[in-house]
């Protein structure tokens, strides 16, 4: 049975603006629901989801007979919704000295768990770093005991000497984010992924550094790139929670502060002490104090969510007056898609052929960074040459539609974004019989933000179909729900391409008959039901032959897309709403 419920008591006060400054494009903010603790592990550190977010884990200082380490897993019928949520694993391990649960964070596969934890008065060193191993991935019932050795945080580097509430790591594993009581974020990077006894270096970057006065930080995120990161404060009677846009992603030393929201008391929020801070797939958590209520856990969603390649809360752009303002040549005729992996700093796509490409950028999102030298090719994904493919948010699961034909096949990865090691077939959707006609050529596949919708591109009937899926990113539970008739709506035919910007408001589409790039809205993101064709549109006959890959930079700011002829990639500088 859930051990939350949902907290409606009144709240004091309104929204205010703190310290004079207003919603940035990188940052908008809204308060969702609040649940009330009923009964959980009372010293918890910080929580985390497993990538679905159907898991949720603690991890918590108890007392019982002894002092233990316990760690708790709960089942979420509904994704990330606490509401939901059903214990369902217990694991205590005996911890003598033991004081407190700093924070935690799991590698990319999560079969390790990096635990910080604060020991009593006498225990030297008080500050140490664990990492845990799971036999399964995210499952507490196979985590390991304590394990004999540890990294003591005060010497290694100096990243963090004192209590710190929150830990995270860049998507490479490569660098460690910890939020600290000494008005601090520590930058720590390590010369093996996931590996703090290989600490080469610590950055401390210091509250005033990032432009806010705080005396504490008490957690940091990001958004599926790195492109904005989140830290919450406490000082005195304030709390706040800040964006920052990070000009080179997952490093704070580029921050630019975008947008600080008052959560204490005297807001909406009405949160009096922030304890820690979590994320979900489109909102953030903080678990803190509410006056009169007590332990409460806020959702303050995000506009625009944490899609990988945009800062949540982006701005929205359209093609409508975009100017092309570069030319990246040399990069292979005709580029059929454009994917990026969570970073930014690796393309995947195919040219005429049966062979997944990577592709190194320098610069994340920012193709004319790359360095087009084809350096991996795939296996096991038939004979036939790839029209188009999607991978999963995580980078273990790919789709791709085949040149000429009606199905998508779906593939595994063992390590994410990289297709060296991809699977054989694991799933299949044959799109023939889902409206009446002919349905016989995907040519283009994408998914919804969450991976919990799926869209198809066919090329013969000029439609646009959308389907939903009962697990993430897994087109064997897919259901057909409707269609857009694009070659109606628009005057075009054959499809090539298509990429929703990180709402699902803009629908861009390539199109193989005119030679031209449309611009389509929806009124409800990722909706098909809802759109319309705007008018907008860019034309490439005499760019180049045909329009085909397409791909937004970071902040959606630049589109680029790649031409069927003159083996180049374009750069449009697009034009804010």
């Amino acid at each position: 049975m859930p051990f939350f419920s949902s907290f409606t008591g009144s709240f004091t006060g309104g929204r205010r603006r703190p310290r004079g400054l207003g919603l940035g494009v990188g940052g908008g903010f809204s308060l969702g629901q609040q649940l009330s603790v009923h009964s959980y592990a009372t010293n918890a550190g910080q929580d985390l989801f497993n990538p679905d977010g159907t898991k949720w884990f603690i991890a918590a200082f108890v007392i019982s007979g002894s002092v233990k380490l316990r760690f708790e897993e709960y089942a979420l019928s509904t994704a990330y919704d606490l509401s939901t949520a059903t214990l369902t694993t217990t694991v205590d391990r005996s911890f003598p000295g033991f004081n407190d649960v700093d924070g935690m964070t799991f590698n990319d596969d999560g079969t390790e768990l990096l635990v910080k934890v604060f020991m009593q008065s006498g225990q030297d060193p008080r500050s140490r770093a664990y990492t845990f191993t799971l036999g399964t991935a995210y499952d507490f019932s196979t985590i390991s005991g304590i394990p004999g050795s540890y990294v003591d945080t005060a010497r290694a580097g100096g990243w963090e000497s004192s209590e710190g509430h929150g830990l995270a790591w860049s998507n490479d594993g490569l660098t460690l984010f910890v939020a600290a009581h000494t008005s601090r974020l520590k930058q720590v990077t390590v010369s093996s992924a996931y590996d703090v006894s290989t600490i080469t270096s610590v950055t401390s970057i210091s509250s005033l550094d990032l432009g806010v006065d705080a005396s504490a930080f008490w957690g940091v995120v990001f958004n599926d790139n790195g492109t904005v990161g989140y830290l919450l404060e406490s000082q005195g009677s304030t709390q706040e929670l800040f964006s920052f846009d990070l000009s080179t992603p997952f490093d704070f030393t580029t921050a630019t502060l975008n947008t600080a929201l008052d959560i204490d008391e005297t807001s909406s929020y009405n949160i009096n002490y922030p304890l820690r801070l979590s994320r979900t797939d489109s909102s953030l958590i903080v678990h803190g104090i509410v006056t009169g209520v007590g332990t409460v856990y806020t959702y303050i969603d995000v506009d625009g969510g944490f899609a990988s390649g945009v800062g949540g809360g982006a701005a929205t752009y359209t093609i409508s007056g975009a100017t092309q303002s570069a030319t990246t040549p040399g990069v292979g005729a005709g580029l059929k898609y454009i994917n990026y992996n969570s970073d930014g700093t690796k393309i995947l796509t195919s040219i005429a052929g049966q062979i997944i490409y990577e592709i190194s950028l320098s610069t994340a999102y920012d193709i004319s960074s790359g360095t087009w030298s084809y350096t991996v090719g795939s296996g096991n994904i038939g004979t036939k040459n790839i029209d188009g493919a999607r991978f999963s948010a995580d980078g273990t699961t790919v789709i791709l539609c085949h040149q000429g034909t009606p199905q998508i096949t779906q593939y595994n990865l063992t390590s994410a974004f990289d297709i060296s090691n991809i699977s054989s077939q694991v799933a299949s959707l044959d799109i023939t019989g889902d409206i009446p006609g002919s349905l016989t050529f995907v040519t283009a596949v994408a998914f919804n933000n969450d991976g919990t919708k799926l869209f198809a591109t066919e090329m013969v009937n000029d439609l646009i179909l959308e389907y939903s899926l009962g697990s993430a990113y897994d087109i064997s539970t897919a259901s057909y729900t409707t269609s857009f008739d694009y070659g109606t709506a628009t005057g075009g035919a054959q499809g090539n391409e298509m990429i929703f910007n990180s709402t699902g408001s803009k629908l861009l589409l390539t199109d193989n008959s005119s030679d031209i790039l449309y611009e389509i809205d929806l009124s409800t993101g990722f909706d098909l039901s809802t759109a319309t064709y705007n008018s907008n549109n860019i034309d490439f006959s005499s760019i180049d032959l045909v329009p085909l890959g397409l791909a937004y930079n970071s902040d959606e700011s630049k589109l680029y897309v790649s031409g069927g002829e003159n083996t180049s990639i374009y750069t449009f500088d697009l034009v804010q709403e």
